[in-house]
């Protein structure tokens, strides 16, 4: 954890700020140099003669002709990570006291790997960045950006003439974490500058990454053990234990707290904001909102709660793991796609066999058959409440 002194924390909030403010920019040039590209009629045809060429067969196309075709009208528009990081320099400049060339490329290297699912991949647009949804920021080498001082235990962010020095605490109860930097120290690749939401504010942390696997907690068992990993449990057998555990079963205690809360946020930003609301409830497009005092409260509140939440469950798997590995030293495991479990179903829409009784607003009652739900796994996987 990072000392708030000097205004110390008034600094980072400034780093956050700048890169929130840098990759809005590149996003917005790119997005704008993406519809150009969309425009031009080469990349058109060479994306018709692309399709052309895979679903047809003995078409007579040339594939190495068609592909450079493409990425010469890419490179034209500098949708290229050169041409990124070339723009962005500008940007970096403004903000140099905050920033450092390998933070502005990294920025560069995120929005061209947006860049590069929308032309590539199935990605559909690039989203701007909203205010807060930025918690860490990172560097390529303690060289730039972010230098580690290690007889000191501190660091100075920003350039090297320009920036902050500040000390780092590794508390007296994480002795694991104290002995991995007096062992490791010299192995130190980066640094990364992490925040999380408090009650009270952002506490903002030093993140090392080092060269290397990390230290071990505590011996492991002998033998092997099959896990079948589920949505909300998990099942292990080993050669001398057989357990099938339900997942961070304390996390649920936060559920209540964070819907009141979500309900709260929604009143005070209608009540505040009347004239950015249609009369049947709905946002006006375009519409700015002004947030006061308690809906910034409110929202620092909520976002603890999920802090919590998140720390709960990571916790909870960790002594999970920590209980199987007590039993074995190698895992043998199902690989699931989660992330297609939180998707909807592509089946048709088809309307239940039973039919429900519906309340209708002058209190009759209307038999109905509902139509099924085509929701799986969402609520479980993504934590929606």
């Amino acid at each position: 954890m990072l000392e708030n002194k000097n205004n110390s924390y008034k600094y980072f909030e400034k780093v956050f700020w700048c890169k929130f403010k840098i990759q809005n920019v590149l996003i917005s040039y790119a997005v704008k140099q993406i519809k150009k590209l969309q425009n031009d009629d080469a990349y058109i045809q060479s994306k018709e003669d692309y399709k052309t060429y895979k679903t047809v067969k003995d078409s007579g196309l040339d594939k190495g002709k068609i592909t450079a075709v493409m990425n010469d009208r890419i490179t034209y528009y500098g949708l290229t990570k050169g041409s990124f990081e070339q723009y962005v320099k500008v940007q970096q400049d403004k903000y140099r006291k905050y920033t450092s060339s390998q933070m502005v490329q990294l920025i560069a290297r995120d929005v061209f790997s947006a860049v590069k699912k929308c032309l590539y991949s199935n990605g559909k647009e690039i989203h701007h960045k909203k205010p807060g949804s930025i918690h860490t920021v990172s560097a390529k080498s303690l060289n730039n950006g972010i230098l580690l001082d290690t007889g000191h235990e501190a660091c100075h962010f920003g350039s090297k003439k320009k920036g902050m020095d500040c000390h780092f605490i590794i508390k007296d109860y994480n002795q694991w974490a104290r002995d991995c930097y007096e062992k490791d120290k010299d192995k130190v690749k980066f640094c990364r500058l992490k925040r999380k939401q408090f009650n009270s504010g952002y506490r903002y942390y030093i993140q090392l990454v080092i060269n290397g696997g990390p230290a071990q907690k505590h011996a492991c068992g002998g033998g092997e053990c099959g896990i079948d990993p589920g949505v909300s449990t998990v099942a292990a057998v080993s050669n001398d234990k057989c357990f099938l555990e339900v997942l961070a079963t304390d996390a649920a205690r936060y559920n209540k707290d964070i819907v009141e809360c979500q309900k709260a946020l929604e009143r005070s930003r209608r009540v505040n904001n009347p004239a950015c609301y249609n009369k049947d409830g709905t946002v006006k497009k375009g519409s700015k909102f002004k947030n006061t005092k308690r809906y910034k409260k409110l929202l620092r509140k909520f976002r603890t709660l999920h802090r919590k939440r998140t720390c709960c469950i990571k916790q909870s798997h960790d002594i999970l793991a920590d209980r199987i590995l007590e039993h074995c030293d190698t895992v043998i495991y199902e690989e699931m796609d989660f992330s297609a479990l939180g998707k909807r179903s592509k089946g048709e829409a088809a309307r239940k066999d039973k039919a429900s009784e519906v309340k209708q607003k002058d209190g009759s009652i209307k038999k109905t058959r509902k139509f099924k739900r085509k929701k799986r796994a969402v609520k479980i996987i993504y934590g929606v409440c």
